[in-house]
């Protein structure tokens, strides 16, 4: 199998780690018995329909046991997608069915809903629990891991053994082990990292380090709260970025929307916005584009009731405006849904005090068609259509 991750990463760290004809969770498959090596029944899937954490997931018995303990992917010329972990409910073997040329199948992880990528895909969360994984080809590539030189400065001060339970250890883009497996080509076949940007600067905007030393109205900085944390000094300023001010009575602040870090956040380096292994950007696409979900309140007035208006245009490309009225506080939420009736996007959720908010939806990363987007506030819920046309 081969597995492909692609991703920008900043500051963080990302660790890598029936019949014939059947059907589970829309992918199709077929169930064999005594499998290459293996005494027991196998499910050969079939990378077509669903996802493959969806349909080993669901492949269960009525009491809950694994349906099946061997899995041979067996699709050469059609890609193996991903939302979430893979986690079995008993030992598990998958088997990558190798073509006449020699070439596996391909895993890849596919696109969430904010955005981004799972970089997880098996989780084996059981003491004892056995995965074997065979044929498993796995290729990190087009990815750029970065941290400004002032963490790096700072998370290095901080790095010292002899300050005991103080100690701080900077991040790296692999640490000790993973780089071993990448570099041992005997007992960990087909690894291979290539193209990877490490330590290319995205090109965030100037304030983007204002977070880090604070000033004005973004605190007192993330390092110097942290060190006033570490040394058990009380911070009697928070941090973050173009902090509103601090109601009275309270220590917390309330962000405005649309959060002002959205359009500073955006990267503007050539490379990164072409250095996907699609040749698209890397990350998230509101880094580069702009194309955050932005809402603002049009109006404390409480409304007489609960209204999900027509979007306008309507037709739109990409952009459209939603204007929401909730006569109550309460959790709420607004999504959009294909024709299928899968979920595609998040515009909004949470709890929401009375009023009527607006919000500019961009679909520039969706396919043209018909969409249905749903303001849902319990025991209220409403669905309007929309159509984009690129």
């Amino acid at each position: 199998m081969k597995l492909v991750l692609s991703a920008i990463t900043a500051i963080t760290v990302v660790s890598f780690f029936g019949s014939p004809g059947k059907t589970l969770a829309g992918l199709r498959a077929e169930e064999r018995f005594g499998p290459q090596g293996n005494g027991s029944d196998a499910l050969f899937i079939y990378a077509s329909g669903s996802t493959l954490d969806r349909v080993i997931n669901t492949d269960t018995t009525s009491t809950g046991q694994q349906a099946h303990s061997v899995y041979e992917l067996v699709s050469l010329d059609t890609t193996y997608i991903y939302l979430g972990q893979i986690s079995p409910r008993e030992d598990i073997t998958v088997l990558g069915v190798l073509g006449s040329d020699g070439r596996p199948p391909c895993i890849q992880p596919g696109v969430l809903n904010d955005g981004s990528t799972p970089n997880v895909l098996f989780n084996l969360n059981r003491s004892g629990l056995v995965g074997t994984f065979k044929n498993l080809y796995v290729e990190v590539e087009n990815n750029d891991f970065y941290e400004p030189a002032a963490v790096t400065n700072f998370w290095t001060e901080w790095d010292d053994t002899a300050k005991g339970a103080d100690s701080l250890y900077t991040a790296s883009w692999m640490n000790a082990r993973t780089t071993h497996m990448f570099n041992d080509p005997t007992d960990w076949p087909g690894f291979k990292e290539s193209e990877n940007m490490i330590g290319t600067d995205p090109g965030y905007g100037a304030s983007f380090a204002n977070v880090f030393q604070g000033g004005s109205n973004y605190g007192i900085g993330l390092l110097k709260y942290f060190t006033l944390i570490r040394t058990l000094q009380s911070p009697t300023v928070g941090w973050g970025y173009q902090i509103p001010s601090i109601p009275a009575g309270t220590t917390n602040w309330i962000p405005d929307r649309p959060l002002p870090e959205a359009a500073d956040m955006q990267y503007r380096n050539a490379a990164l916005m072409s250095g996907g292994t699609d040749g698209k950007p890397l990350g998230d696409p509101g880094w580069f584009t702009g194309g955050y979900t932005g809402v603002k309140q049009h109006s404390q007035t409480v409304p007489t009731g609960f209204i999900l208006s027509n979007n306008y245009p309507n037709p739109f490309n990409p952009s459209t405006v939603i204007k929401v009225s909730l006569n109550r506080s309460g959790a709420m939420s607004l999504r959009i849904y294909n024709v299928l009736g899968q979920q595609v996007k998040v515009v909004d959720q949470g709890n929401k005090a009375p009023g009527e908010y607006i919000y500019g939806v961009n679909m520039d990363n969706f396919a043209s068609g018909v969409y249905f987007y749903t303001l849902e506030q319990r025991p209220n819920i409403m669905t309007k259509k929309m159509l984009l046309l690129k």
